[in-house]
């Protein structure tokens, strides 16, 4: 008898059609909707949540370098600097000084792994009829620091400002600067004629190092119609005339006669480090002169035995050795030039007002060429270099990477769904069982 009632009762529950379920569904319509609601709001809630927590959320910026041509490559394209500036002690402590942070606070942030969590991928770079551009992906991630120690308003605002950080130290790295400064005015109780003319000198030896530094481009750059190439033009004028200043100092005829002025002792100091300079880069010039004909390649087409990286290390060795003849050339010149002021400078005793008056108005005109110069440069980097070559080309876009996706989240609320509508049914169909009997 108990066999018939277990075989009763399986068929009641485990034999039913599609329209059946259908039935008892309609039937239990209410029933249904109400736990239908609350389970998925409640599945979806608790997945939600379980996803903010287990899972990791990343903030990410975008960096592009643009340059003129495919050629530019290898100078716009620092592949590793983006990721080293990123990580950067003096970058993140000014982003985090500028976003109000306190060092307690900064202190805390180092602690838990702020650096470990930046970092910077290349994508790949896309040519155009414009040139290259060489895209950075600036990441920071709350993985190894856990997503509670900043809030999202927080992390978006620090990957922002850190992304700008890096941009403006980029611009820095890659923007032409004048490479020379201003000249103070002179005070003559501190030098003496001699040491101001060197002094002169030397500014406009470092003026010919940063000319020589610009191509093409540059110097023909201008705007409101002054180039560079005429503002440059100006240092050659005031060349002349510290050349006359020279002149006047060697001209016995203006001075007096005195073995120990402080000029002629000057003189002479000079003449002796030019002499010393000449020495050691003749030894040098030796010792490369034996190198070279030590690693000299044996060019020979038959043999094919040479390698391209031999004939670099060759070539490389021969630039180092033509400049330094060009140095030497150059201290030699320098050398006997303070040997002719040495044997022509009797010494002055008195002041030369006169003399200190245009020694004055070649410094006024050395700094109204320097500060034209300097502007017209710094107009150049904004119209040609800095802003088009580094910017930050995409703002904070937020990834959260997580074992439960969105995905998983549907397919859990379809199982959910299921189980429901299942229990739906078999409520319904005891019901209805509970009453025939």
């Amino acid at each position: 008898m108990a066999d018939q009632n277990e075989v009763k009762v399986l068929n009641e529950t485990t034999e039913i059609t599609f329209s059946e379920i259908y039935r008892l569904l309609k039937k239990g319509a209410v029933l249904l909707t109400i736990c239908l609601v609350i389970g998925v709001i409640l599945t979806t809630s608790i997945l939600l949540v379980m996803r903010e927590f287990i899972g990791t959320t990343s903030y990410e910026t975008e960096i592009t370098f643009s340059s003129a041509s495919i050629s530019d490559n290898e100078e716009y394209n620092p592949s590793t600097n983006v990721n080293t500036l990123i990580k950067s002690s003096t970058i993140i402590s000014k982003a985090l000084d500028n976003l109000g942070y306190s060092e307690d606070a900064k202190n805390n942030l180092l602690n838990k792994g702020l650096v470990e969590n930046l970092s910077a991928y290349a994508k790949e770079a896309k040519a155009d009829n414009e040139g290259v551009a060489y895209p950075y992906v600036v990441v920071l991630s709350l993985k190894k620091m856990g997503s509670r120690t900043l809030s999202k308003a927080q992390s978006a605002a620090l990957i922002e400002e850190l992304t700008k950080q890096v941009v403006l130290e980029l611009q820095s790295q890659y923007k032409k600067e004048v490479s020379f400064s201003k000249l103070e005015d002179v005070d003559y109780a501190k030098y003496n004629y001699l040491q101001v003319y060197d002094r002169l000198n030397i500014a406009l030896d470092n003026v010919e190092v940063f000319a020589g530094n610009l191509d093409d481009n540059m110097l023909n750059y201008s705007k409101g119609g002054v180039s560079i190439k005429s503002v440059l033009a100006k240092f050659e004028v005031i060349e002349s005339e510290i050349n006359v200043i020279k002149l006047r100092l060697t001209n016995n005829a203006l001075v007096n006669t005195s073995a120990s002025s402080s000029e002629l002792v000057y003189a002479t100091d000079k003449a002796s480090i030019c002499s010393q300079k000449a020495t050691t880069l003749a030894t040098r010039i030796s010792e490369y002169a034996s190198l070279l004909k030590d690693t000299k390649p044996d060019i020979t087409v038959m043999t094919g035995s040479v390698t391209i990286e031999a004939l670099k290390s060759y070539y490389e060795l021969v630039d180092i050795y033509n400049a330094l003849q060009n140095e030497y050339a150059q201290i030699l010149a320098k050398a006997q030039e303070w040997e002719d002021i040495k044997t022509a400078y009797g010494g002055t005793t008195t002041p030369d007002s006169t003399i200190q008056a245009q020694i004055n108005d070649i410094v006024t005109a050395y700094n109204e060429a320097y500060d034209s110069l300097n502007s017209i440069v710094g107009t150049y980097n904004e119209d040609n270099y800095t802003s088009s070559l580094v910017s930050e080309t995409k703002a904070v876009d937020t990834t959260k990477d997580s074992a439960i996706s969105p995905l998983i989240i549907v397919l859990v609320d379809v199982v959910a769904i299921a189980i429901i509508m299942v229990v739906v049914v078999i409520v319904e169909k005891k019901k209805e069982t509970k009453k025939s009997k």
